[in-house]
């Protein structure tokens, strides 16, 4: 199992970590949010996550840029957008749906019969 980043931006040093990658970006945002927020999220319809965009943006946009030695990130996400002139705006999008993506494959609820 890889190791788990820090839930927060900060190592144990007390320097500053920005992740690198949109998995890595999704698994530290996934790990500030409640396990209602989560299932809540992963309930969403695609037409709706427009509107959830919204909300999220500003903390996704944080993980992106919030340096300059992030860039990695922002390669990730245009390498997955297909879009090498995505920008942070976009970026963040693809970050989001990420997200949106592996909670509906882990904690969307289901009937049990």
């Amino acid at each position: 199992m890889p190791e788990k980043k820090p839930p927060v931006d900060e190592t144990s040093s007390g320097t500053l970590y920005f992740p690198k990658t949109v998995d890595e970006t999704v698994d530290l945002i996934l790990a500030e949010l409640s396990l209602e927020e989560m299932a809540s999220f992963a309930r969403t319809t695609e037409e709706n996550l427009a509107m959830l965009s919204h909300l999220l943006e500003v903390v996704v946009k944080t993980k992106i840029e919030g340096s300059t030695l992030n860039q990695g990130l922002v390669d990730d996400c245009r390498r997955i957008s297909g879009n090498p002139d995505l920008d942070v705006p976009g970026a963040s999008k693809v970050v989001i749906e990420a997200i949106w993506n592996k909670v509906r494959e882990t904690h969307r609820l289901r009937v049990v019969k």
